[in-house]
């Protein structure tokens, strides 16, 4: 296995998100901004996020990451 994991199924702290799910980030200098989780390491998960035109990759603490319905 390597170091990076890609989660399959519903990840433990991110109630009913999977890969390819769009998410929220709740605080930090990135606040509000919308993307798509794409990995998850522990306790850290990978997010897609694109703006102005700008296709960047950050990573997150899970618990500040929701869901967007």
């Amino acid at each position: 296995m390597t170091s990076y994991q890609t989660a399959r199924g519903p990840l433990a702290g991110l109630s009913g998100l999977q890969v390819n799910s769009r998410v929220r980030v709740k605080q930090g200098l990135l606040m509000n901004y919308q993307g798509i989780l794409v990995e998850v390491q522990g306790n850290k998960a990978r997010v897609r996020i694109e703006t102005l035109g700008v296709q960047l990759s950050a990573q997150f603490d899970k618990r500040n990451l929701e869901a967007v319905r």
